[in-house]
């Protein structure tokens, strides 16, 4: 669990990298380092599984656009994750900046890969805030939550 995560009286900055690494662990590298060298107490990324969160049809479903990083929507989400060893690698590199390594879950599958990483924090997406079978299964978990309700209802 982070240091003071809790009981900090001055703002605690979470610098927000989600998948802008575009699949590449050297670039996540990079923004760790980068973050943490300006000031953030905390990087954050996201971990999804694609093949549980879109069913076949939109997973197969042609994707034609300019910053495609495949021929079908599932090739496209694929290239922009990142594999449990790459996470690895984050959570050490965080270690070694003195940073909290925080990561947002999709699927009950990234949620178990960030609960063995043992990540020091979770952060719930907004699109989640109405599911509570997630939300159980988080809470369950006892490590430390940030919530996301900005594109809440």
């Amino acid at each position: 669990m982070p240091s003071n995560f809790f009981h900090r009286k001055d703002a605690y900055v979470i610098a927000e990298v989600g998948q802008n690494h575009q699949g590449s662990l050297e670039e996540a590298l990079r923004y760790i380092s980068v973050f943490a060298g300006l000031g953030a107490d905390a990087i954050k990324f996201q971990m999804r599984n694609n093949r549980i969160l879109f069913d076949d049809l939109v997973y197969n479903d042609l994707y034609n656009s300019e910053n495609s990083f495949g021929s079908t929507y599932g090739e496209h989400r694929e290239a922009l994750e990142l594999d449990y060893s790459s996470y690895l690698a984050l959570r050490e590199r965080c270690s070694h900046c003195k940073v909290d390594f925080i990561v947002t879950p999709f699927d009950e599958i990234s949620l178990s890969a960030c609960i063995s990483l043992e990540v020091n924090a979770l952060k719930v997406a907004s699109f989640d805030l109405a599911n509570i079978p997630f939300l159980d299964k988080i809470a369950k978990t006892c490590i430390p939550v940030v919530i996301s309700s900005g594109g809440g209802h």
